[in-house]
């Protein structure tokens, strides 16, 4: 049989006889069908006594028509017949259609391989991740870990970030560290280092939990903590001792309040209340309201969430005179605020604003002592004023629990861990006594040399 033409496929009409071309000798034939306006090739072969149809393409009649010429539907149909050959003895169509089978299956494996690289997050979502849930568990170094990770690590290494978490490796931690080392930051380089550690192993538990994935969009698969081959700089991690002299304090307490500062009086008056609290956390004290400070019960109450998965505990102090004049004087400036160290009604004091301005007063103390040709002070923090209450107590040989229960420190015992004390609030108050009159004779000038003991004193108020 000859080959077809042109004017052959163009001339059928709907539902005519089909116009077939041989491809040879048990390669099969080309063949036409027209239904309606449309004119479909198909290739034919011949299966045991029963006729096989596999689809080629419309027709292309025109040159602006959609489809496929007689030559290039020819060659289809040769290239069937050739693929034919090559996987007898198995049927053609069956062969085509098992292809197209795996074809369709990669093709889902493709979309879902791009699909899991999209959910899967970065070493920037990782972090972000991990600083949200800590802020979705209110813990206060919330803000101090989100700073942290985003100067040094985020905008640091914008394009280590990027990278997908699980791709991140020990090398790739240890620039990060290693940049941070070489800026001088020495001592936050170990802070960094731990927020990461902690944000891997977040990481992988979150993969498992329903919550994060529904929230979050993202899975990390994290096999390994790259962070726990790191280790730490255990030279820039030396114990600080310390402590303001008697002299110090004294110094502290008439300055504090004259020093040239365009600050809110808050500052300073929080830094007095430190030490007239008997050196409890400034994190703790600012987050307290003005229902907190119960100025006719004279007690200040508190929540303590310091330590590694600890529960929030409340904490009730008692407010002796000197406490209760700070709190008069506060309310001065915050008493229409939420809280005693509100700023403009907004927010609390930043804990990070009051170390600056602590560092500020140094400065002007080094300055003042060099104009008046004086010896440099010894510089010191608002951790140094917490130490400084832990040396008054103990100078005034309040025995350790009491100085535990001051400080809301635990002690380890179950009672530390699981009450509140405000049952305690008798014994806390005979040990307030002692350490206020003991550090307003400090800051006057009037210490006495021989102190008196909390047994001995407990003796005199039963006589």
């Amino acid at each position: 049989m000859s080959q077809l033409k042109d004017p052959d496929i163009k001339n059928m009409k709907p539902g005519s006889k089909s116009k077939v071309e041989s491809l040879g000798k048990s390669r099969g034939a080309l063949v036409f069908r027209k239904v309606a306006d449309t004119t479909t090739g198909y290739y034919r072969y011949w299966k045991g006594n029963q006729s096989v149809f596999i689809k080629l393409g419309v027709y292309k009649a025109t040159s602006k028509s959609a489809g496929f010429t007689l030559a290039e539907l020819r060659k289809k149909a040769l290239d069937m017949a050739a693929t034919r050959q090559q996987v007898t003895p198995q049927d053609l169509k069956e062969y085509l259609e098992r292809q197209e089978q795996e074809r369709q299956q990669q093709e889902k494996d493709r979309r879902l391989a791009i699909e899991r690289a999209e959910a899967m997050g970065s070493f920037e979502d990782l972090l972000q991740s991990y600083v949200k849930n800590l802020y979705r568990l209110g813990r206060k170094t919330a803000r101090e870990v989100e700073t942290s990770l985003t100067t040094h690590v985020i905008k640091a290494f914008p394009e280590l970030s990027k990278r997908k978490a699980n791709d991140i490796c020990v090398d790739d931690i240890v620039s990060i560290i290693r940049k941070m080392l070489a800026e001088g930051t020495t001592t936050r380089c170990n802070r960094v280092r731990t927020f990461m550690h902690a944000a891997f192993e977040f990481g992988m538990k979150a993969d498992n939990d329903p919550l994060h994935y529904v929230e979050q969009g993202k899975r990390f698969h994290i096999q390994f903590n790259p962070v726990s081959a790191i280790p730490r700089q255990s030279q820039f991690e030396r114990v600080k001792e310390r402590t303001l002299t008697n002299e110090e304090l004294k110094d502290f307490w008439e300055t504090i309040d004259t020093w040239p500062t365009g600050e809110s009086p808050l500052y300073r008056l929080l830094l007095k209340v430190m030490v007239a609290c008997f050196g409890n956390r400034p994190k703790q004290l600012t987050a307290c309201s003005w229902k907190d400070v119960d100025f006719r019960a004279r007690t200040l109450t508190f929540i303590d969430s310091k330590g590694k998965g600890a529960r929030p505990k409340k904490r009730i102090i008692p407010l002796t005179n000197l406490a209760i004049k700070l709190f008069d004087e506060i309310s001065n400036y915050s008493g229409k605020n939420p809280g005693p160290f509100y700023i403009r009604n907004v927010a609390p004091i930043s804990i990070h604003r009051l170390a600056n301005y602590v560092s500020e007063y140094n400065d002007w103390r080094e300055q003042k002592a060099k104009d008046e040709a004086r010896p440099m002070p010894e510089r010191f923090t608002a951790r140094d004023l917490r130490r400084t209450a832990t040396r008054i107590l103990i100078d005034c040989r309040i025995p350790k629990e009491q100085r535990f229960l001051m400080q809301s420190r635990e002690d380890g015992s179950v009672e530390s861990k699981h009450y509140d004390h405000d049952d305690r609030i008798p014994e806390k108050r005979e040990a307030a006594t002692i350490y206020t009159q003991h550090l307003e004779q400090v800051i006057t000038g009037t210490l006495p040399d021989k102190l008196v003991d909390l047994e001995i004193y407990r003796k005199k108020r039963e006589q």
